[in-house]
């Protein structure tokens, strides 16, 4: 059992659609999801878009770039974005 102090909730909106079961999962539309303390953003990347997290190209948290081994924060903000095509 995980108690709560050991969880951290964060908001998550992902341009990318996700072939997994996330509760709250809406393309495009933030949620929240709680998770254990000391995730980092790629785990919680691969969490949202388990087979389709070879689509990622960008990820930002609380409006800024960042990396995937990133330690999350409550109540962090979190964007998944496609990656982007053109020349």
């Amino acid at each position: 059992m995980i108690k709560n102090q050991d969880i951290i909730i964060v908001m998550v909106r992902s341009f990318i659609p996700s072939r997994e079961l996330v509760e709250g999962y809406e393309l495009g539309r933030p949620f929240k999801i709680e998770l254990p303390r000391g995730i980092t953003l790629g785990e919680l990347s691969q969490m949202v878009l388990s087979k389709n997290i070879d689509q990622l190209g960008i990820m930002a948290v609380n409006g800024e770039a960042a990396k995937k081994n990133l330690v999350l924060s409550p109540g962090d903000k979190v964007d998944l974005y496609a990656l982007l095509d053109g020349g």
